[in-house]
């Protein structure tokens, strides 16, 4: 089987909406993310949880219309109801909260295969990415990371839960979580993904108050620590997201400079080229890259997502 997590999507913003609010997901596409996240869990009441599944399947296709990616959040305590719910053709991704072991991953993953398999989806489209929110999640992260080939590292922790799980009042003026999130980004890390990033404890996915350019700041910020995106539940982090996740003109001209030196020094048969006052090692010419092959593909999706918003709207 192929695996489709291969070549990493362009995931800077993720927009978190509730499912079941109509007037959400009609302008979802309008907002520029790319990704939408269609909510089960914290954004649903109790109440409204059957009415948030029954929505799901005529959801994908209208959140979609602007390029976007569009993944599903489910809930820990009825995981195999909300999965049912969620794969469907146009889905890439299922968010697993509040994961605990890997057991429980593994039985979604072979659920999800199964619902692939009956719904006419190709085989391992639909990724697993379950967030750490608690003590014991973190304990068995290793575990949990490895529960299977659809797993797609692990997130978090999140601000909220995790401090909820710590019994700590979370204060912005400190980083309660930020051994935690250390070693998670370690972790994703060791297995060969990207990191998480320093997003710091206080900047949770459901704060929405800062100015877009501190905003933009604080994403920009993350970038340079290994992150590649964030997510928020207020239409309005979208673009502060994108573009501080986007690498600049001026990172991307230095950085062209510099692999162009290493690829030259190395032909040369030099380990390491010398580059406005620095020895820097070729070794270093594979983040270079990586990190151009990002930049480029930031303003491809940029690209595509306008042209989809556009004809989108001319047959509306």
């Amino acid at each position: 089987m192929t695996s489709p997590h291969s070549t990493p999507r362009v995931r800077r913003s993720t927009l978190i909406l509730p499912v079941h609010v109509e007037r959400f997901v009609q302008r979802s596409w309008q907002r520029g993310a790319d990704v939408i996240m269609l909510d089960l869990e914290d954004s649903v009441a109790p109440s409204a949880k059957a009415e948030a599944r029954a929505a799901v399947r005529d959801a994908v296709p209208v959140a979609a219309r602007g390029g976007a990616a569009v993944t599903v959040r489910i809930n820990h305590d009825s995981w195999r109801e909300d999965i049912e719910a969620s794969v469907w053709p146009g889905v890439s991704g299922i968010g697993f909260p509040k994961a605990e072991s890997a057991d429980e991953l593994r039985a979604a993953a072979e659920l999800i295969g199964r619902l692939e398999g009956e719904r006419g989806i190709e085989p391992g489209a639909i990724s697993l990415s379950p967030a750490i929110e608690t003590l014991e999640g973190l304990r068995n992260a290793v575990a949990i990371a490895g529960a299977a080939p659809r797993v797609t590292g692990v997130g978090g922790p999140a601000a909220v839960d995790f401090a909820t799980d710590l019994h700590v009042e979370l204060d912005a003026s400190l980083d309660q979580l930020e051994p935690a999130r250390g070693e998670l980004d370690l972790l994703t890390r060791s297995l060969g993904g990207r990191g998480g990033g320093r997003w710091r404890s206080g900047q949770a996915i459901t704060e929405y108050g800062d100015a877009d350019d501190r905003r933009a700041m604080s994403a920009a910020a993350a970038g340079r620590d290994g992150s590649r995106g964030s997510a928020g539940i207020h239409p309005s982090v979208v673009d502060a997201f994108n573009r501080g996740y986007t690498p600049s003109e001026a990172a991307v001209a230095e950085a062209t400079v510099t692999l162009t030196a290493l690829e030259a020094a190395w032909q040369a048969g030099h380990g390491r080229a010398a580059v406005r006052g620095r020895r820097i090692p070729y070794r270093h010419a594979e983040a270079i890259r990586e990190f151009l092959e990002f930049a480029a593909a930031c303003r491809e999706a940029d690209a595509r997502k306008a042209r989809l918003v556009r004809e989108a709207e001319e047959q509306s």
